[in-house]
C-alpha cells in the first residue's frame, strides 16, 4: 500500500472511530472529551450535632475546552467506613454534560445518626475524562468528625464569700451536654473536702443520659437536658474552706479512669472572703433559630460572687462564625467601638454588670462563637462563654401584647393603672407571622415590686387553657408590673423583638399596709412549702396584740360581724393571708377615723427555713410613705413591732422594736414619737401640749 492509500485509510479509521464514539452513550475515558476536577477534595464535614444536618456544595469542574460528560456519580464506603447519614442533594440527572471551562453543582448532606460512627465514604465519578477508566474512576474522599459528648458545668467553680459560723447559703450547679452526642453520667455526683459544704443531687436514676442541650426543648422537659445540683455552705468555724465535686461521665476530656468509657470532671468548691469571684448567668448560650437578615440579642450578666472587688479587664469575641455573625454590644464600656472594653470594669461584692450579644445570620446553617471574659478571679482568670445559633430562611413572627382588668370590658392597652388585688388579663392574640402562624407564646415578668412573684395562669374565661394567647395574673401588691411576650412560629423562629406591657398598681384605700418576706434557706420559695409570717394592725387605746376584734390578722381578717363597732367607720380587712413563703399579706382600711392611732406588727408564726427577712410598706392615699426592707426575724417566734400610723395627718412613725415571743394580750407601746408629735388622740394615749 502506497503512502497516499495509507493516509486515506488512517483517516477512514479515525472517522469510523468518531462514529462509534458518537453512538456510544457510555464512552468512558475518550480522547478530547473534557477534564474533570472536583472541589472541594476531600469533602470534609466539621462536627455536626446529633439531630442536626449540614450540607457542603460540590463543584464538578471541566478544566478543558471540550465538553465533559459525566455518566455516574455515586457514594461508596471508604476503608471499612459507612455512608450512613450521607445523601446527594440536587445532583443533575445522569448522564449530564459540563461545557468547556464551566462547572455543574450539587451538595452532599450529612445527618449523623445516634449510635452510629462518623461517616467515612467516597464520591465515585465515571466520566469521559481519558485519565480515568470505568475500572479506575475518579474518587473523592468524604469524611466527618466523630460526634462526642461534652459536659458543661455552670458555674465552673463554686464560690462563696466566707461567713461567720451559723450562716447558711446555697448555690446551684447546672450540668448540661453541649457536645454532639448523648452524655452519660454514670453515677450520682459526689463531694469530697471540708465539712462546711454539703452537696445535694435530685433523685434520678443512674446511669443518667443527658440529651444535647437545646434551650427551647429544655423548657418543657428540663430533666432530659440538665442535672441541677445544690451546694450548701454552712461554716463551722472561721477561715477559708474548700472542697471538690466529682462527676463521672463519658466526656472524653475528663481525667481518665481504669474504665475506658469513664472520665472524671472535677468542680472546685471554695469560700474565701478575701478574693473576687466571677459568675456568668449561663456560660453556654443558645440564641435559637433566626431568619437570615434579621437580628436577635441575648443579655449576659456577670456577677461578683465574692466580697472583694472583681476587676474585669477584657470582654472580647475570640471565635466567631465564618461570616462574623456574632457581635458584642458593650455599651458605654466600648466608646471607641474596638470590640473590647476601654477600661477595666469594677464590680463590688454581690454586684452585677451586663452586656449584649447580637446575632445576625447572613446564610443558613449552625453558627458558633466564643466570648472570653478576663478578670482578677484567680480561679477563672479567663472565663469562656460559648455561643450557638442557627440562621434559616423565613421571617420573624411579630409579638403584640395588651393588658386589661378582668371583667372591665376595656380593650387591651400597652399600659394601664389599676388597684392592688385586681386580676389582670394579658392578651397576645394580636401577634402575627407573615409567612406562617404563631404557635407558642412565651410570657415573662421583667419587673415586679420587690418581694413579689406573681404567676401567669389560664384566664377565668378559659379554664381549659385552649387559648394560649391569653393569660392572667393578680396584682398582689402596689407597684409596677412589666410583662414581656415573645412568640414562636411554626418554623421554630422566635420573634426578633419582644412586646411589652406595663401595669401600675396604686392602692385606692386611704391606708394600705403590705408585708413580704424571703427565706434564703428555702430552696424553692414559689412552691407550697414555706415559712409563714403574719401581718397585724391594732387600733390603739382599747386594742392589744392578738386580741379580737382589736387586732386585724389571720384569725380576725375582717371586722364586719359582731364587735365591729369599734372599727366603725374604718372597716379594715386582711385581704391576703399567705402561708407558704414570700407573701404578700395586705391590710387595707377604707375610712380611718380622725385622731386615731394604729400599730403595725409582724409575727414570725411558722419557722420552717431559718431566718426570715421581712419588708413592710405603707401607702397613704395611694402614695408610698414608709418602707422598712429586709428586717431579720429569727426562729423562735419573734415579733416585730414596726411602726405607728396617725390619722388624719397620714404620718407614719418608725418604732422598730423586736419581741423574742409574741406579746399576746399586750397593748402596743405609746412610742416617744407619738408623745412628741403633738397630734390629736381620741383614746387619750398621751397628754396634748
Amino acid at each position: 500500500m502506497n503512502q497516499i492509500l495509507k493516509s486515506k485509510f488512517a483517516v477512514l479509521l479515525a472517522c469510523l472511530a468518531l462514529v462509534v464514539s458518537c453512538s456510544d452513550d457510555d464512552n468512558v475515558g475518550s480522547t478530547q472529551s473534557g477534564r474533570i476536577q472536583v472541589s472541594p477534595s476531600p469533602v470534609a464535614f466539621s462536627q455536626v450535632d446529633i439531630g442536626d444536618s449540614s450540607e457542603l456544595d460540590v463543584a464538578v469542574n471541566n478544566t478543558a475546552s471540550d465538553t465533559l460528560r459525566v455518566f455516574e456519580v455515586r457514594l461508596e464506603p471508604q476503608d471499612g467506613g459507612s455512608t450512613t447519614g450521607l445523601e446527594l442533594v440536587d445532583l443533575p440527572e445522569t448522564p449530564f454534560e459540563v461545557e468547556g471551562n464551566e462547572a455543574r453543582f450539587f451538595a452532599v448532606k450529612y445527618t449523623p445518626q445516634e449510635g452510629q460512627p462518623p461517616a467515612a465514604a467516597k464520591l465515585v465519578f465515571v466520566s469521559s475524562d481519558a485519565r480515568y477508566t470505568r475500572d479506575e474512576p475518579l474518587e473523592v474522599e468524604v469524611v466527618a468528625l466523630a460526634n462526642r459528648p461534652r459536659l458543661s458545668v455552670n458555674p465552673q467553680v463554686v464560690r462563696f464569700p466566707r461567713q461567720a459560723p451559723g450562716a447558711r447559703e446555697t448555690r446551684k450547679v447546672t450540668l448540661r451536654n453541649i457536645g454532639s452526642a448523648p452524655l452519660t453520667i454514670w453515677s450520682e455526683p459526689g463531694y469530697g473536702g471540708g465539712e462546711d459544704f454539703r452537696l445535694t443531687a435530685p433523685s434520678r436514676t443512674y446511669p443518667l443520659e443527658l440529651k444535647i442541650y437545646d434551650a427551647n426543648l429544655a423548657e418543657a422537659n428540663p430533666n432530659d437536658y440538665e442535672l441541677v445540683l445544690d451546694v450548701e455552705y454552712a461554716p463551722l468555724g472561721a477561715g477559708a474552706d474548700s472542697g471538690e465535686i466529682q462527676v463521672i461521665s463519658n466526656d472524653p476530656r475528663g481525667e481518665s479512669t481504669a474504665n475506658d468509657e469513664e472520665s472524671i470532671t472535677k468542680i472546685d468548691v471554695g469560700a474565701n472572703a478575701d478574693a473576687p469571684c466571677i459568675i456568668v448567668d449561663d456560660v453556654n448560650r443558645n440564641l435559637g433559630q433566626v431568619p437570615i437578615g434579621s437580628a436577635t440579642g441575648d443579655i449576659v450578666t456577670i456577677t461578683n460572687c465574692g466580697s472583694e472587688t472583681l476587676q474585669v479587664s477584657s470582654i472580647r469575641l475570640t471565635e466567631n462564625s465564618d461570616d462574623d455573625e456574632f457581635e458584642l454590644d458593650l455599651g458605654g464600656n466600648d466608646i471607641d467601638n474596638s470590640g473590647d472594653i476601654d477600661n477595666p470594669i469594677q464590680i463590688i461584692g454581690g454586684g452585677e454588670e451586663q452586656f449584649l450579644v447580637k446575632y445576625t445570620p447572613v446564610q443558613e446553617g449552625l453558627d458558633r462563637g466564643t466570648i472570653i471574659i478576663a478578670s482578677n478571679d484567680t480561679f477563672q482568670p479567663e472565663l469562656p462563654v460559648n455561643l450557638t445559633a442557627r440562621g434559616a430562611d423565613g421571617a420573624c413572627p411579630v409579638a403584640d401584647v395588651g393588658v386589661s382588668v378582668r371583667g372591665s370590658g376595656s380593650a387591651p392597652r400597652p399600659a394601664i393603672t389599676s388597684n392592688p388585688l385586681e386580676y389582670i388579663v394579658v392578651d397576645g392574640s394580636g401577634s402575627s407571622d407573615e409567612d406562617g402562624t404563631v404557635v407558642e407564646y412565651i410570657w415573662e415578668f421583667t419587673q415586679t415590686p420587690d418581694g413579689v412573684s406573681p404567676l401567669f395562669q389560664p384566664t377565668q374565661q378559659d379554664p381549659g387553657d385552649m387559648d394560649k394567647s391569653k393569660r392572667e395574673f393578680r396584682l398582689l401588691t402596689a407597684g409596677t408590673y412589666e410583662i414581656e411576650l415573645r412568640v414562636k412560629d411554626n418554623e421554630g423562629f422566635l420573634g426578633c423583638e419582644p412586646a411589652k406591657a406595663t401595669v401600675t398598681a396604686i392602692p385606692n384605700e386611704k391606708i394600705s399596709v403590705e408585708l413580704t418576706w424571703t427565706n434564703p434557706e428555702d430552696p424553692d420559695e414559689t412552691d407550697d412549702t414555706g415559712s409563714d409570717v403574719d401581718l397585724h394592725l391594732v387600733k390603739m387605746g382599747p386594742g392589744a396584740w392578738f386580741e379580737t376584734p382589736y387586732d386585724v390578722y389571720f384569725r380576725n381578717p375582717n371586722n364586719s360581724g359582731a364587735g365591729s363597732a369599734i372599727w366603725s367607720p374604718e372597716s379594715p380587712s386582711l385581704d391576703i393571708d399567705d402561708r407558704d413563703g414570700l407573701g404578700p399579706e395586705n391590710i387595707q382600711m377604707d375610712d380611718p377615723a380622725n385622731c386615731e392611732w394604729y400599730a403595725i406588727g409582724v409575727h414570725y408564726y411558722k419557722q420552717l427555713f431559718g431566718t426570715a427577712y421581712v419588708t413592710i410598706r405603707v401607702y397613704i392615699d395611694g402614695n408610698q410613705v414608709f418602707e422598712k426592707i429586709n428586717k431579720p426575724l429569727a426562729r423562735g417566734g419573734q415579733f416585730w413591732d414596726v411602726a405607728r400610723i396617725h390619722w388624719s395627718s397620714g404620718t407614719v412613725y418608725d418604732y422598730d422594736n423586736i419581741f423574742e415571743a409574741a406579746p399576746s394580750g399586750q397593748a402596743p407601746d405609746v412610742t416617744p414619737g407619738m408623745t412628741a408629735s403633738g397630734l390629736c388622740t381620741n383614746a387619750g394615749l398621751y397628754p396634748i401640749q
